[in-house]
This record gives C-alpha cells, sequence and structure tokens, in this order.
C-alpha cells in the first residue's frame, strides 16, 4: 500500500499543479470582475456627479432668480410709499435708499450665482475623481486576470518540477522500470 502512495505521489502533485492552476486562473477572472464592476459603479457616481453639478447650477440660479424679483419687489415698494408720502425719488436721498436696495439685491443675486457655481465645481471635481477611479478599477481588472494566468503557470511550472523530480528519485530508487506495478 505504501508503495502504491508513494508511486502515485508524482501524479498527485501533477495533479495538485493542475487544480491550482485552474484556481488561480478562475480567481483572477473572480477579481477581474469585481475590479469590472467597481469600476462601472465609479462610472455612474461619475456621472451622477456631473448630473449634481446641473442640479446645483439651476438650483442656484432660480434662487438668483428669485432674488431678482424680490428685489424689484421692495424697490417697487418703497418707491410707491415714498410717493405715496409726497417724496419725489427721482433725486437725492429717497434715490440714494432706491440705489442701495437695488445693489444689496444685485449682491444677493451674484452670491446665489456663486454658490451655485461653486457648489457645481465640487460635483465636477468629484465626477472627474469618479473617472479617474473607474479608469483604476478597469485597468486593476486585466492585471487581475493576467496575474491569474501567470498565477496558473506558475502553479504548473511548479508541479512539473515537483513531479520531474520525483520521477527520477523513484527512478534512482526502484529501478529504471519502476517496481513492476507499470506506472514507473
Amino acid at each position: 500500500m505504501a508503495e502504491t502512495v508513494v508511486l502515485l505521489a508524482p501524479y498527485l502533485a501533477a495533479a495538485s499543479a493542475g487544480i491550482s492552476a485552474v484556481s488561480s486562473i478562475m480567481g483572477g477572472f473572480q477579481q477581474g470582475d469585481a475590479a469590472e464592476a467597481q469600476a462601472a459603479s465609479d462610472r455612474r457616481n461619475a456621472e451622477q456627479s456631473r448630473v449634481n453639478a446641473g442640479v446645483a447650477l439651476n438650483a442656484s440660479e432660480a434662487e438668483a432668480q428669485r432674488s431678482q424679483q424680490q428685489t424689484r419687489r421692495r424697490a417697487a415698494s418703497a418707491a410707491n410709499q415714498m410717493g405715496a408720502s409726497g417724496i419725489d425719488v427721482s433725486f437725492g436721498s429717497p434715490l440714494d435708499v432706491l440705489a442701495d436696495i437695488s445693489a444689496e439685491g444685485a449682491l444677493d443675486t451674484q452670491i446665489q450665482r456663486w454658490k451655485g457655481t461653486n457648489s457645481a465645481r465640487g460635483y465636477l471635481d468629484q465626477g472627474q475623481q469618479y473617472d479617474q477611479q473607474a479608469a483604476a478599477s478597469q485597468d486593476k481588472a486585466g492585471d487581475y486576470i493576467t496575474g491569474g494566468f501567470i498565477g496558473a503557470g506558475t502553479s504548473l511550472l511548479g508541479g512539473a518540477a515537483r513531479y520531474g523530480s520525483m520521477q527520477m528519485r523513484m527512478g534512482s530508487t526502484y529501478g529504471q522500470t519502476g517496481s513492476g506495478m507499470g506506472l514507473g
């Protein structure tokens, strides 16, 4: 029995190397698939960031428009109140008050637009980072698959070396013809 196990050892080593090679290739494909899935997720996140940038710009423009309308209403209301009091709004202090209201409103409008632009830049930067991550993940996918094949080759070469070494030892131990079982 022990002699049979010894005689089968080279074949078991070769089989083990084959199984290890297949496992390495499958592992490489699994890691590659995971990296490709991550790349796809990063691309979706990048696109969502670009959408969010557009939403931020649209929201800030809507807020800027609202601010402009509010400023026009405030200026018109102030002018109406001054006119109802008999004040001439075309010169002097009343005109300065209306100019201040308009300037304050213009500043509010610009602040709203600046906030939107700043927010959009942040989203676009984030989108660019996601694009870079997607590219890196895509590169890793190919690297993992290649690594799986390299690992398989290494396993097969190592198994072949173990097989040859065992065959050589068995040849010197049992003679060139083996043990008479026809396995040598």
